[in-house]
């Protein structure tokens, strides 16, 4: 009992064993989503354009000019996508936003951006990607596993270190006799006898 407390205690303090390089271990998890936020970019000669999926929904478009990335302020931006189509407010700074119901199926959505800004005409194409909501939700679920079975792992480790340290401590109390009595069989010295028959 004592060698299989100290090999489970001994296995707690171990370092976690890691893989070296050429070691493979089956295929990669699926990557997790960070920034879960959709976003799209396109640019010309003339401009440079991001979208940004947002709460809302709304649909942010963020407008420089490429040589400089100045942002464009009064310009006439229309935006399409399959049957939607609308012209995009202007929110100042070079900042544009457009209702984003649209976009919030999962899936690759095609934009195709009119920019006319003074005398400067251009048409822009972007692709925004939005993921599935599920994806995140199920990397999170994953993670906590290993956590869960190292915590037990340890819980069991240290109760059953518990359990065999106090049974030995018993054990050894009732192998001790007690201090003024003699042990059962051991008969008194002839030093005592004398002694009691003085």
């Amino acid at each position: 009992m004592k060698t299989a407390v100290l090999l489970a205690l001994f296995c707690l303090v171990l370092p976690p064993a890691w893989g070296h390089e050429g070691h493979d271990h089956g295929p990669p998890p699926p990557p997790v989503v960070i920034d879960a936020t959709p976003r799209a970019s396109a640019e010309s000669e003339l401009f440079e354009l991001v979208a940004v999926l947002e709460a809302g929904p709304r649909l942010l478009l963020y407008l420089d000019r490429h040589a400089s990335n100045e942002p464009v302020s009064g310009a006439q931006l229309e935006v399409e996508s399959g049957a939607f189509k609308a012209v995009a407010a202007d929110l100042g700074g070079g900042v544009y936003a457009v209702p984003g119901e649209s976009f919030v199926r999962p899936g690759t959505h095609s934009l195709t951006l009119t920019v006319q800004a003074g005398e400067d005409t251009d048409l822009l194409a972007a692709s925004l990607a939005v993921p599935e909501p599920a994806q995140a939700a199920v990397a999170s679920e994953r993670d906590w596993r290993p956590w869960a079975a190292g915590g037990a792992a340890l819980v069991l480790g240290l109760a059953l270190g518990w359990r065999a340290l106090r049974g030995r401590g018993k054990s050894a109390r009732q192998a001790m006799p007690g201090a003024g009595a003699p042990a059962a069989g051991v008969s008194p010295s002839p030093a005592a006898l004398s002694g009691e028959q003085q």
